[in-house]
């Protein structure tokens, strides 16, 4: 036992023994399994013979995989008479501790296709290739890795002292925020993550980084962040906090009544009026009616009804 294996390495298997009349031409019958927590799979059929060369050691079969998997030598020896006894040897990988840190921390980063929440320190094998990615997670957008290297890469784990580790750290810069229009609906999944103003979602792991998936309150809600009323029953992608609408810019002349935000229909400009154009305000298609309002005076308001089913369309008097 305390035998080690580095990614990569090659093992080779020899065994020895004597039965009971002290013979030494015995024949040995070698396996090898590969075990993750509760499971395993063959990494060496039963072979015969001794000093057999074991295929390059396998890597972790994900990021989780890398505290609880280990190699399983099984030996087999078998006298003339017949007669035979089995012993195995657990073979470890030599295990390598890293900080995965961001600037500014609490951020998401991917390892090994895992999301995990910087700062945290993690577990991999030596000679790994640790893979790496990282989203824009708005209001920051990636800049830099501590080792230079691009957004997406992978890096080799080698040796150093686990009680004290290195770091490694991404760094973001943070951007003045856009708010955007609501995008077109598709499915959003773990697998193929929604954006921000994308939907829809189903829950935060449907969306990209630290977008959180916002569950509207009903038909016709805002959606924090993004420029729009969703008159359907899609939920949204949205910045982890709400985002306020954007001031508007001051008017020509002096008007009596404050103005409602506005958003654009296929190229079509209205404001958002809770008396005349509440919750069919959207940039989506498919909406059963679509209103467009413009305020002619301080008190008079204008509804145009431009069509219904989808792509319906009209003009503003």
């Amino acid at each position: 036992e305390g035998d080690q294996f580095f990614v990569g390495q090659v093992l080779k298997l020899r065994g020895s023994g004597i039965d009971s009349y002290g013979n030494t031409d015995l024949d040995f019958f070698w396996e090898v399994r590969y075990h993750h927590a509760e499971h395993y799979r063959t990494f060496l059929e039963r072979t015969q013979g001794n000093g057999i060369t074991l295929p390059p050691a396998p890597e972790p079969e994900d990021f989780l995989a890398a505290t609880n998997s280990y190699l399983e030598v099984i030996l087999t020896a078998v006298d003339k008479s017949g007669l035979s006894i089995t012993t195995s040897r657990s073979v470890n990988p030599l295990l390598v501790n890293i900080v995965i840190d961001s600037s500014p921390q609490g951020l998401e980063v991917m390892v090994d296709e895992f999301p995990i929440e910087t700062p945290q320190k993690i577990t991999s094998w030596q000679n790994h290739e640790l893979r790496l990615n990282v989203d824009d997670q708005l209001p920051f957008e990636f800049e830099a890795w501590s080792t230079g290297k691009k957004r997406k890469h992978s890096m080799l784990v080698v040796p150093q002292d686990n009680n004290n580790p290195s770091s490694l750290t991404v760094f973001f810069r943070q951007v003045e925020e856009e708010v955007l229009l609501v995008s077109e609906v598709r499915s959003c999944s773990p697998d193929a993550r929604c954006d921000r103003c994308e939907g829809h979602c189903r829950s935060d792991e449907d969306c990209k980084g630290n977008l959180r998936c916002f569950k509207k309150g009903g038909r016709g809600f805002p959606i924090p962040g993004c420029i729009g009323i969703d008159n359907s029953q899609t939920d949204w992608c949205t910045l982890p906090e709400s985002t306020p609408r954007p001031t508007l810019p001051p008017t020509p002349t002096p008007t009596t009544q404050p103005l409602a935000p506005s958003c654009t229909i296929s190229g079509l400009s209205c404001n958002i009026n809770s008396e005349c154009c509440s919750n069919i305000c959207a940039n989506k298609s498919g909406l059963e009616e679509i209103r467009v309002c413009r305020r002619t005076e301080p008190d008079e308001k204008l509804a145009l009804k431009l069509g219904s089913g989808r792509g319906g369309r009209g003009n503003i008097p």
